[in-house]
């Protein structure tokens, strides 16, 4: 993950931390720059996932979407916490991820109970035969999502399985 992060997030913290105790073959790779120009030279073609760590509720920085236009990156710019958003190659998303899988194991969509809280979740909500954002969710992934079940803290995960696979009404 390659990090355009003068502010760095408590996410990204974490898992700096956790990345010291993790096995190498599963350890994230974090590669941090501090301004937008070292940025840009070091990460094209280079990084899976660009983040850019932002404070609550600022906008996208238009220098970046510049510069992303300026390589072809396209337009996949999701936030998946409130303090970064994340830029992917533009079929990276989480609907291409279970539409190939499903694909391969011969899945019907209709059949695929998707949950999900995030921007970055609204394009599966969306694309799953049952979307459920949990009621913590963006207003995209809820906007997105068939159903709303409760806060992830209230158990909003579980009682969403329940119903839906569980068999409760």
């Amino acid at each position: 993950i390659h990090t355009f992060a003068p502010l760095r997030s408590v996410w990204t913290q974490n898992h700096q931390r956790r990345a010291a105790t993790t096995p190498p073959e599963q350890r994230i790779r974090f590669v941090d720059f501090d301004d937008l120009d070292s940025w840009e030279a070091g990460t094209r073609d280079v990084a899976e996932l660009f983040r850019v760590e932002v404070g609550p509720n600022q906008p996208f920085p238009e220098p970046l979407r510049r510069a992303m236009q300026r390589h072809g990156m396209g337009e996949n710019v999701t936030m998946s916490f409130q303090d970064h958003w994340d830029i992917c190659d533009p079929e990276a998303t989480k609907e291409n991820a279970i539409a190939r899988v499903c694909a391969h194991f011969g899945i019907a969509r209709q059949e695929v109970l998707a949950l999900g809280d995030s921007l970055n979740d609204a394009g599966m909500l969306e694309w799953a035969g049952v979307g459920v954002a949990m009621g913590n969710a963006s207003p995209h992934a809820k906007q997105a999502a068939d159903y709303v079940s409760a806060p992830c803290a209230q158990g909003g995960f579980a009682k969403a399985l329940q119903r839906f696979v569980g068999g409760e009404a």
